[in-house]
């Protein structure tokens, strides 16, 4: 009897270990990518953390100073992410070392090639520009991240010089370099739901990407404004992030941030948060019931979180 109990002993601590270690966890075999089934057999329920009502598909909250999580709820539930794929795409345009002063004309392709993500009826941010049209590539940058228009961000990518393939290869490529593993990336909008990737995922692209100054600059700007070059027409353009206007700025800071909506994933928001007291948390709300719950669940999750830390 002693002997069997020490044998049952040793191979619950090999198995404990095995489970905690969720950086090669893969769940990709279970999700439909369907337009019409998001998850196969999936239902929705409203549960809570520390005492947040929550709508959400799947939540994580960490230290952003360590890492540590802090909140999670169904982290590792494979799901179209959106325009949070933005946050990758802006990314590889930072490491291609591409000048923000240099020239871009519009193409009647920047948008047409993303007909074929869109149903018919479907509504997409994007910005209506003239063949032909030049600006300055910081504004394409800026408006593909602040408005979240997808023809803008097709064009950056298109100022690069990479090709849409080599792009999009390279997000796939530093993802695995950070650990996102049950992450997949099929074009640089958002915009087709074959993009996939897990709240855990995501935490871990956040955390990263607002470490850089520039990307935290980008995703915060409330109001971004420019003229086109030729005929100087204007466009104004506001921050899709509703956390920018629901803080007081001398107790918490919105330090980055990228929403991301489709029918398929619902609601999402990656972003990171400072209170007075210097802490700082992140906070990944994935296929929220509303765009307002969304915001709301994220706020009172980081609330709730700074009271951890």
């Amino acid at each position: 009897m002693r002997v069997l109990f020490t044998i049952i002993i040793l191979i619950s601590l090999l198995i404990v270990p095995a489970q905690a270690r969720n950086l090669t966890f893969t769940v990709a075999h279970h999700l439909t990518l369907a337009k019409d089934v998001v998850y196969s057999g999936y239902r929705d329920s409203i549960t809570e953390i520390a005492g947040v009502p929550i709508t959400s598909r799947s939540v994580i909250v960490l230290d952003a100073e360590t890492g540590e999580i802090i909140y999670e709820m169904k982290p590792l539930l494979k799901t179209p992410i959106a325009s949070i794929t933005k946050l990758m795409s802006l990314i590889i345009f930072i490491k291609s070392q591409t000048s923000l002063n240099n020239i871009i004309e519009a193409q009647n392709s920047d948008l047409e090639n993303l007909n074929q993500y869109i149903n018919e009826g479907d509504n997409i941010s994007y910005l209506s520009f003239y063949p032909g049209d030049r600006m300055r590539v910081k504004d394409v940058v800026y408006t593909g991240m602040v408005r979240s228009s997808n023809n803008t961000v097709s064009m950056f990518v298109r100022a690069t010089g990479l090709g849409e393939e080599e792009f999009v290869r390279q997000m796939n490529e530093y993802a695995q370099l950070l650990g996102m593993y049950d992450t997949h990336f099929t074009e640089p909008t958002g915009l087709d739901p074959k993009n996939v990737s897990t709240a855990r995922d995501v935490a871990i692209l956040a955390r990263h990407a607002f470490k850089n100054g520039f990307i935290r600059r980008v995703t915060t700007t409330k109001n971004y404004n420019f003229q086109t070059l030729d005929r100087g027409l204007y466009y104004q353009t506001s921050n899709t992030n509703g956390l920018l206007s629901m803080f007081q700025p001398t107790y918490y800071k919105v330090l980055g941030g990228k929403t991301g909506y489709l029918d398929e994933s619902r609601f999402n928001i990656a972003t990171q948060i400072k209170n007075w007291q210097g802490k700082e948390v992140i906070v990944v709300v994935l296929g929220a019931e509303t765009s307002a719950k969304r915001f709301h669940e994220a706020k009172n999750l980081a609330f709730a979180a700074f009271s951890e830390l």
